[in-house]
């Protein structure tokens, strides 16, 4: 239901997801990758590192001015 509800990863090719999760990287982002568009994701072991975490109130405007402007 998910991912018929997310849709196809080549219509959302400027589209980045964070994953939160235990596991080693590897084996998680193969489990989603029928969600992620080639290389846009960033994945993180613990919540408190997401962009959600530290900029709760504009966490798409930090996402944004991060890939779009290059303001690291």
């Amino acid at each position: 239901m998910l991912k018929k509800a997310w849709g196809s990863v080549d219509d959302r090719s400027l589209e980045e997801i964070e994953i939160v999760n235990i596991g080693d990287e590897e084996s998680v982002i193969e489990l989603w990758n029928k969600f992620i568009h080639t290389h846009h994701y960033s994945y993180h072991t613990s919540f408190f590192d997401t962009t959600l975490a530290k900029c709760p109130r504009r966490s798409c405007e930090a996402t944004f001015d991060r890939l779009m402007n290059c303001f690291f």
